[in-house]
């Protein structure tokens, strides 16, 4: 299903789908770490793999080095919201929760440039919708369950 609706939403442009799909595992595994998720006996090989997509994949990538210019500011961009997400989820404050809260998905930010710079705002829209269909109406956690989740890892700690 994913590689099917990414080759849709990047037009059948196979390096902007290994680009996608890199970022989307390269951003899964950070948040892993950042969650306490990733277990110690698989720490040095994710670590491992996060570096070599980060630093050896990516920048060899062509539609990345074709669209870099105007990705990378993106996804600067995604990774401060995403940082912000993180610190944020733990606030007192009910409004700055839900900021964390939707902060948590800015990646989805550089899904809708890649369409952009292969399909025009149009194509762009089409991608919005159906990203936010799949990822949060159909695989949605909810802001309360999100909360919960939030305390009990803070309480752990």
């Amino acid at each position: 299903m994913r590689d099917e609706q990414y080759m849709r939403w990047c037009k059948d442009d196979t390096a902007a789908v290994d680009f996608l799909s890199g970022l989307g595992a390269l951003s899964q595994l950070a948040d892993d770490f950042a969650d306490g998720d990733v277990c110690d006996e698989n720490l040095q090989a994710e670590m491992a793999h996060l570096l070599h997509w980060a630093i050896v994949d990516m920048p060899r990538n062509p539609f990345f080095r074709a669209y870099q210019d105007f990705l990378t500011p993106v996804m600067s961009a995604a990774l401060l919201s995403w940082d912000a997400s993180n610190r944020w989820a733990a606030s007192e404050n009910e409004p700055t929760q839900m900021y964390a809260y939707v902060l948590r998905e800015s990646m989805e930010q550089v899904f809708y440039s890649v369409a952009t710079i292969i399909g025009g705002f149009d194509h762009a829209r089409l991608v919005v919708d159906e990203l936010h269909e799949r990822l949060h109406v159909e695989e949605q956690q909810p802001f309360a369950s999100w909360q919960r989740e939030i305390k009990e890892d803070s309480d752990a700690k």
